[in-house]
């Protein structure tokens, strides 16, 4: 079994209290947050722990909480923030690797491999996706050629692979199309109101552990949220719920 948690964290620099109308301006205070980040990040005993959004000075904070995880970190270039996966030591993390996407964005992916029982690698990557208004056509959508930016550098055929992340885009999307051509798996398909996020008080999912078909998962499902719960919240410190399974061979 191997438990993954994805989560996208909220960065502080694109905090501005017209956006959280429903939030109580203290769960938006940074030092709050931070304290409740790392509590959680703790308290969620991933395996490997996906987190999107995370800005440097955070992710220097976990890696002194998470003492049992082997950490790293891509930044977005010229964003404040970026993408970090944990992987716990006795997992034998391995063939970490990077990727900028080619269109310009900054945005990228982080990739790593997993043992599991009977000396098995998993692929995990995780990535943020470039949010896009929605009446933007498919032809002209930079999640798209994103996503399959990231299956062509990463993915081979018959391996066993995990994606994870923030990819501003539904399950019924052009976006995911692109995972779900290449024989990837939505564990969440059953439960399409397992809300992750309420942005513009509209409840939707858009955050995802996307897998190959060698695995299986069991998930947990997320709060429940409706368009106009406040995110951040006392009991969620981010404008995203965190999504978590136990994947099998």
């Amino acid at each position: 079994m191997l438990r993954v948690v994805s989560w996208n964290v909220l960065a502080d620099a694109y905090i501005q209290p017209q956006y959280f109308p429903f939030s109580d301006v203290r769960h938006l205070d940074p030092a709050w947050r931070r304290s409740a980040l790392l509590d959680r990040f703790v308290t969620a005993d991933a395996d490997v722990l996906c987190l999107q959004e995370i800005e440097p000075a955070l992710f220097e904070a976990a890696k002194e909480r998470l003492t049992t995880h082997e950490g790293r970190y891509l930044a977005k270039i010229g964003r404040p923030d970026g993408v970090a996966i944990f992987v716990k030591a006795d997992r034998r993390p391995s063939d970490w690797r990077e990727i900028i996407y080619r269109d310009g964005t900054g945005h990228g992916a982080l990739s790593v491999r997993a043992v599991v029982p009977h000396g098995v690698k998993i692929g995990i990557a995780t990535t943020h996706l470039k949010w896009q208004k929605p009446e933007v056509p498919a032809a002209e959508r930079l999640s798209i050629g994103q996503l399959s930016e990231l299956l062509d550098a990463f993915v081979r055929d018959g391996e066993a692979w995990i994606v994870t992340g923030d990819l501003n885009a539904d399950a019924t999307s052009v976006t995911l199309k692109v995972a779900f051509a290449r024989g990837f798996v939505d564990p969440y398909a059953a439960t399409p109101n397992a809300y992750t996020s309420n942005a513009n008080a509209k409840a939707k999912r858009i955050d995802f552990l996307l897998h190959t078909e060698q695995l299986r998962a069991r998930t947990t499902l997320p709060p429940t949220i409706d368009d106009r719960t406040p995110l951040p919240s006392e009991r969620e410190p981010s404008d995203h719920l965190a999504i978590a399974a136990d994947f099998f061979l």
